[in-house]
């Protein structure tokens, strides 16, 4: 990413990791999602919105929702995906994280949203980011696999 500005655009992660929070985790998942929004200069409105979906099975577990002061940020982890679904052998959960902003999402920015979330423990990731300000653009496509060759920290330090 060479941009350190990134206007009306919207943020895509998909990350595969290793420790999926349960439900028991909910009230630590809305610190970590204020400590977010709080951390990229974002102006949280009212109380995340945070839920643990039980049935069906496969699309067991936490799924959540903030509105922000210029768009939103939400989410949500599948405990225990399936075999079909996850791309890497050692990943046990995955997690889909959107952030939509009209404000200003910076480099920096970027890579605090992925350090936040590094403690699931990340075994594969995607990151998309659209450029929305005229039409849906990719603006960037950012791809890290654990395969041994580069560690997630030196990946976000040389991405970023």
């Amino acid at each position: 990413m060479n941009n350190t500005e990134i206007h009306h655009n919207h943020m895509l992660i998909r990350m595969e990791m290793i420790n999926s929070p349960t439900i028991k985790d909910i009230s630590n998942i809305k610190k970590l999602l204020k400590k977010i929004i709080k951390d990229i200069n974002m102006k949280l409105l009212g109380t995340p919105h945070i839920y643990y979906v039980e049935t069906p099975h496969e699309k067991k577990g936490i799924t959540g929702i903030c509105t922000i002061q210029t768009s939103h940020l939400s989410f949500h982890i599948w405990e225990n995906p399936g075999n079909h679904i996850l791309q890497n052998s050692k990943s046990k959960g995955l997690m889909q994280f959107d952030i939509y902003t009209c404000g200003e999402l910076t480099k920096n920015n970027a890579k605090l949203i992925l350090e936040n979330i590094k403690i699931f423990i990340p075994t594969r990731i995607d990151i998309d980011i659209l450029d929305r300000k005229k039409t849906l653009k990719l603006k960037h496509h950012l791809h890290w696999n654990d395969n041994g060759k580069l560690s997630f920290e030196n990946f976000l330090e040389k991405k970023f």
